[in-house]
C-alpha cells in the first residue's frame, strides 16, 4: 500500500494493548496513531487525528454498544472488533451498526494484521458463522426494544446477569428488570427458560 495504515488501538488490558502496539510498531505498512484504554480516550483521538482503522475490544468497562460504533464511524474510521466474545448476536449487532469486521483474540496477531489490510481496502472481515447470524431473521428480535435485544442476545451466549450488566455497563438490578420484561414477552416462567429460548434463537432453532 502507498501509505501506511493509520491504526488506533482501544483495549483496557495493558498487556493486550502493548502486545498489539509492539506488533504493529514493527510494521512498515502501519502507523500506530495511539493505543488507549477507554472509549473516551478513543473518541478524543479520533476527533483530533486521522485514523484509518480502530481496533476495538468489545468488552470495555464502559461497554460497547451500537451507538459507540456509529459514533466512531461518523469520525471517519473503520472499526475492527477484536475480542474473545463468541461470534453471536452481540457481535452481529455491532457489525450491523457499522463495524467493518471481527477477529477473535484466539487468533494470532498476524491474522489481525491481515484483517487490517482487508478492511483498509473496504472489505468486510467476518466468518461464515457470523454471516449466518447476520442473515438470520428471528421473531423475538422484532418484538423487543433495542436494550431488551441486547440483554436477550447476551443471555443466549450463556452470560450471567452480572456479566450482562458488566458488558452493557448497567446495574444487575436493571438487567433483572429487562429479564422480567423479556419473560413477559415470551410467556415463560423462569430465567432458565429465557436462557434456553435465547440459546435456541441464537442458533436459529427458535
Amino acid at each position: 500500500m502507498a501509505q501506511p495504515i493509520r491504526i488506533l488501538i482501544v483495549d483496557d488490558h495493558p498487556v493486550v494493548r502493548e502486545g498489539i502496539l509492539r506488533h504493529f510498531a514493527e510494521s512498515s505498512q502501519h502507523d500506530v496513531v495511539a493505543a488507549v484504554s477507554s472509549i473516551n480516550e478513543a473518541t478524543a483521538t479520533l476527533e483530533t487525528s486521522e485514523v484509518d482503522i480502530t481496533i476495538l475490544d468489545i468488552r470495555m468497562p464502559t461497554g460497547v454498544e451500537e451507538r459507540t460504533i456509529a459514533a466512531f464511524v461518523n469520525l471517519q474510521t473503520r472499526v475492527l472488533l477484536f475480542s474473545l466474545m463468541e461470534e453471536g448476536e452481540v457481535v452481529a449487532s455491532l457489525i450491523e451498526a457499522g463495524a467493518a469486521g471481527f477477529v477473535s483474540k484466539a487468533e494470532s496477531l498476524a491474522t489481525l494484521e491481515q484483517a487490517t489490510f482487508a478492511v483498509a481496502q473496504g472489505e468486510q472481515v467476518i466468518s461464515e458463522k457470523l454471516r449466518t447470524v447476520l442473515d438470520a431473521d428471528f421473531a423475538p428480535h422484532k418484538r423487543f426494544t433495542p436494550r431488551e435485544q441486547d440483554v436477550y442476545r447476551l443471555l443466549g451466549t450463556r452470560c450471567t446477569p452480572k456479566e450482562v450488566a458488566f458488558t452493557l455497563n448497567i446495574s444487575t438490578s436493571t438487567v433483572y428488570s429487562y429479564v422480567e420484561r423479556i419473560r413477559q414477552h415470551l410467556g415463560v416462567t423462569s430465567v432458565d427458560e429465557i436462557v434456553e429460548h435465547a440459546s435456541k434463537w441464537k442458533t436459529g432453532q427458535a
